[in-house]
């Protein structure tokens, strides 16, 4: 079982339910792994779960990539399994397409973020938010386990996003589910992240 029922509402009221937890299958780069949780930490999601990652060391790049998520997201983030996590809960994969070979894919056609946000506002049950590895991301037979789909579209000459990149967009596509109005962000952690979020945003209007 999760211990998502064993919390309490947020400080801001809303059901503990309604805020996703964020899953990275097997994170080649603890880079990565702490500009997620950054990502995480900007728009107001604290519970990061990690299958088979790389070690995370407090001098190293993971924690230095985190900004002000090294405090409380990226040491309380939990290992579990794949298995684990499709038992649990109301699982979104995330993956890269393009015009070219959308239809290649498993789960073809995916949702927007945008799609997806109106979509898991319906969901009253545990939410995990499955973001796969760098360089080949979520598998298909990963991908037929899920219950959603998410890309992100992106423009055909150069179409990849990186982990951080992606993760970025999609949690900021999805604040509404997890920011409560009167939560001021915190400016010396948000500012590069928005950055990349202005330039990546119009990807998907």
């Amino acid at each position: 079982g999760t211990d998502v029922d064993a919390e309490a509402t947020d400080r801001d009221g809303a059901s503990a339910r309604r805020k996703p937890v964020v899953v990275v299958v097997e994170p080649e780069t603890p880079g990565n792994v702490g500009t997620i949780a950054r990502a995480m930490k900007n728009f107001g999601l604290d519970d990061l779960k990690l299958v088979n990652p790389p070690e995370l060391a407090e001098d190293g790049e993971a924690y230095g990539f985190a900004g002000h998520a090294r405090e409380d997201v990226l040491p309380n983030a939990d290992e579990v399994t794949f298995e684990e996590v499709v038992a649990n809960y109301h699982t979104v994969g995330t993956t890269a397409i393009t015009g070219e070979d959308d239809q290649s894919h498993e789960r073809f056609p995916f949702k927007t973020p945008v799609e997806l946000k109106e979509s898991l506002a319906t969901v009253d049950a545990p939410t995990a938010i499955v973001f796969g590895r760098e360089g080949r991301g979520l598998n298909n037979e990963e991908l037929s386990r899920l219950d959603e789909v998410c890309s992100i579209p992106a423009d055909d000459d150069y179409p990849v996003l990186n982990l951080g990149q992606a993760a970025t967009v999609l949690l900021y596509e999805l604040r509404d589910l997890t920011v409560g109005e009167t939560q001021l962000p915190d400016t010396a952690v948000t500012r590069a992240p928005e950055a990349d979020v202005e330039r990546f945003h119009g990807f998907f209007e």
